[in-house]
């Protein structure tokens, strides 16, 4: 069994790892560019997101918030509403927490769900979505 799941306009995409995932979202060549390569791809990516969530503030926590043009505009950045692009795994957790798709995880693979207490949930699956604010505050502090 996969062990994650992607849900976007009720279609099922099953996925082997987190690779598999990247790849989805931002095509087999990404993981040939650079570092700084992949981090203009994911705010090219996010700042689409950001226009059709009226203004989304799109950040990286080292350097601060994006305006257009890939250009820093500000030092500071709103932690809790803005989409965080610093790596693939916080762009990832990012689209979760705005729901533009829905992410879940076989309960025991610890991908997204290692820092997760599951004692309490039912399932052979974590929504992702439901816990992506916590994960990040959780990966930042």
């Amino acid at each position: 069994m996969e062990p994650l799941v992607v849900v976007i306009q009720g279609q099922q995409f099953k996925l082997n790892n987190i690779n598999d995932l990247i790849a989805s979202i931002f095509g087999k060549g990404y993981f040939d560019l650079s570092q700084e390569e992949r981090l203009k791809v994911r705010y090219e990516k996010s700042y689409a997101i950001s226009q059709f969530h009226k203004y989304l503030p799109i950040i990286n926590t080292d350097k601060g918030t994006y305006g257009e043009n890939f250009e820093i505009v500000s030092e500071d950045y709103d932690f809790e509403n803005g989409f965080i692009i610093d790596d693939d795994y916080s762009y990832i957790l990012s689209l979760c927490k705005i729901n533009s798709f829905m992410l879940l995880e076989i309960r025991n693979s610890n991908i997204f769900t290692g820092l997760i207490d599951k004692k309490d949930i039912e399932g052979d699956y974590v929504v992702i979505n439901h816990f992506a604010k916590d994960l990040l505050e959780e990966l930042y502090n």
